[in-house]
């Protein structure tokens, strides 16, 4: 959804249905007008039947404006009510799940069917292994005896392993010594997928002068937003309304 779903769903539609980009403006106006437009653009199109999948959905509660939320649950609504085989999927953050279900016109379509939380399938110690040794062995990459184990162990269980070790992963590829990962490679990282992201963090704000900190601290702010329970989302802003906010050395910190 992003901060405009009304004008990503036409998008998608219409790249799809008729493979052009047509006016995104004229019909995200009769969207709003009229929920069922969706379906009308959907029929312009040879499928029998629509799968439409929303990723990050939890984004019409962080980042889109309050007017588009009731405007997209519409269209959402009347593409499962215009027929039966019509498929919606939609994925979401954990906490987010509560606001799911406050969307009125939403429940009836939730009643009955199923829901999958990855808490519920949390990945073993051999299957977070494979997810790490596999991938390595396509381009022969070798980690030191005792490297893999360490990993998987620490984030085992976690509900942020897999992000976790994904940024371990892409820190110890960037500094691997030729196709080997080495015990001081882990540990130059922190030694730990726990730490490896604040290491790496920290190590570039504390390398900053403190004009560039200032700066830094300015563009973060800009990408971040607070939703009423105080917790921090990011905010997607375009490059030229961060550079018309900054300084000379803008450019540079957003690089």
């Amino acid at each position: 959804p992003g901060s405009a779903p009304l004008e990503a769903l036409v998008s998608a539609v219409r790249a799809v249905v008729t493979g052009s980009h047509p006016n995104v403006a004229t019909d995200v106006a009769a969207l709003r007008r009229d929920p069922a437009a969706l379906v009308r653009m959907l029929e312009e199109g040879d499928a029998a039947a629509t799968l439409l999948v929303l990723d990050q959905f939890e984004e019409l509660f962080t980042l889109a404006p309050e007017l588009d939320r009731p405007a997209l649950v519409a269209c959402l609504d009347a593409l499962l009510r215009s027929r039966p085989d019509n498929r919606i999927v939609l994925t979401l953050r954990e906490e987010f799940s509560s606001e799911l279900e406050r969307i009125d016109a939403l429940r009836p379509h939730l009643s009955g069917h199923p829901r999958f939380s990855m808490r519920d399938w949390p990945m073993g110690y051999d299957e977070l292994k494979s997810a790490v040794e596999r991938p390595a062995s396509l381009v022969n990459l070798q980690f030191a005896p005792g490297v893999v184990d360490a990993m998987v162990k620490s984030v085992l269980g976690r509900d942020t392993a897999l992000p976790l070790l994904q940024f371990t992963l892409r820190r110890l590829w960037a500094l691997r010594d030729r196709n080997r990962v080495t015990h001081a490679v882990y540990q130059q990282i922190g030694g730990n997928p726990l730490v490896a992201l604040e290491r790496y963090a920290d190590g570039f704000y504390d390398g900053l002068l403190r004009e560039q900190k200032d700066e830094v601290e300015r563009i973060l702010s800009e990408l971040t937003r607070i939703d009423r329970m105080l917790e921090p989302y990011r905010e997607p802003r375009l490059q030229s309304d961060l550079l018309a906010g900054g300084n000379p050395r803008t450019p540079e910190m957003l690089r």
